[in-house]
């Protein structure tokens, strides 16, 4: 083995050579730790699902899915308060996804927006 003076590769640790390396390996994890998660969940071990939803949910912020699914398990774990918290969560990271995908779907036909606008005020002032 070659030297490895710092220890780094001892430690699991490796480096990457862009962000989308990152983020690949982030998706990846997730959807692994997801997996596991749904597996536990279909054999009724609503505590170890929980876990690896928790945990994917940690590297995907942003997957309402995920909080779903934990809301669902702490349910069947007869947690109630944290569950409603999670159903809330679920529900508001839904109506940002719908806001983010409308503002999407705006700033790519602003242009059109801009001239159909126009337009609608041409046309309305010729027909007075």
């Amino acid at each position: 083995a070659g030297a490895d003076p710092v220890g780094v590769l001892s430690q699991g640790l490796r480096t990457v050579s862009s962000e989308g390396d990152v983020t690949d390996a982030n998706r990846s994890r997730a959807a692994a730790l997801t997996r596991e998660g749904d597996a536990l969940a279909a054999a009724g071990d609503f505590t170890g699902a929980l876990d690896r939803y928790d945990r994917a949910s940690v590297v995907d912020r942003a997957d309402a899915e995920l909080q779903y699914k934990m809301a669902a398990s702490l349910d069947k774990l007869l947690r109630p308060v944290e569950a409603e918290l999670r159903y809330k969560l679920f529900l508001n990271q839904l109506e940002i996804q719908k806001i983010d995908a409308v503002g999407n779907a705006n700033a790519r036909l602003a242009d059109a927006i801009v001239q159909a606008r126009e337009r609608i005020m041409i046309l309305d002032r010729r027909s007075r």
